[in-house]
């Protein structure tokens, strides 16, 4: 990286609105609604000692790509998670107006991020409160991550797999701090 190019992210360019591959499998289909805002929820197995240290529990909060959080490949990120132990909860601050409902030749894609921009700066504050009630006082991470690739290409699987290993890894080391810290 040299010096000048610092950035790691960004706001949304071209790249952000490419599909990409789709995946497939089956998601959990969990929708529920926290404080009247749709979302998303992936819960660990009952087997998995999702509880984390000082009484709360392991939660990811996850916060979608473009494509929203009922898009499949967000779907079973989430679901990859939750069977690695945790409460995954996905706010649907699109508000089931993802990027990809959209194919018109005159689609306004700036006056559509102003509006997700606009609803999520409303939305996630009090979602998050209302999870907080709910869960407790959680250690949570907040992901908003993308491998892209293939998934028939042996590779490109090989990458996403391991990449979302490594998010797990660091997901469960991070809470395992938090308890010891609380």
């Amino acid at each position: 990286m040299s010096s000048t190019n610092r950035v790691l992210a960004g706001p949304p360019g071209d790249a952000c609105f490419n599909r990409g591959v789709q995946h497939t499998g089956t998601p959990a289909e969990k929708a529920e609604k926290i404080g009247g805002i749709p979302m998303y929820v992936s819960e660990p197995p009952s087997s998995s000692g999702a509880g984390g240290g000082g009484g709360g529990k392991k939660v990811i909060l996850y916060l979608a790509d473009v494509y929203g959080l009922f898009y499949l490949n967000n779907q079973l990120v989430q679901d990859y998670f939750a069977e690695g132990g945790f409460h995954v909860l996905g706010i649907d601050y699109f508000d089931e107006d993802p990027v990809h409902k959209h194919t018109e030749a005159d689609f306004d894609r700036s006056a559509w991020i102003a509006n997700a921009k606009k609803r999520a700066g409303e939305w996630v504050p009090k979602w998050f409160k209302a999870v907080k009630e709910i869960y407790g006082m959680c250690a949570c991470m907040v992901l908003l991550f993308a491998v892209r690739g293939d998934p028939e290409v042996g590779d490109e699987r090989w990458a996403k797999e391991e990449s979302a290993r490594g998010i797990l890894v660091w997901f469960n080391r991070f809470t395992e701090e938090v308890a010891k810290a609380t």
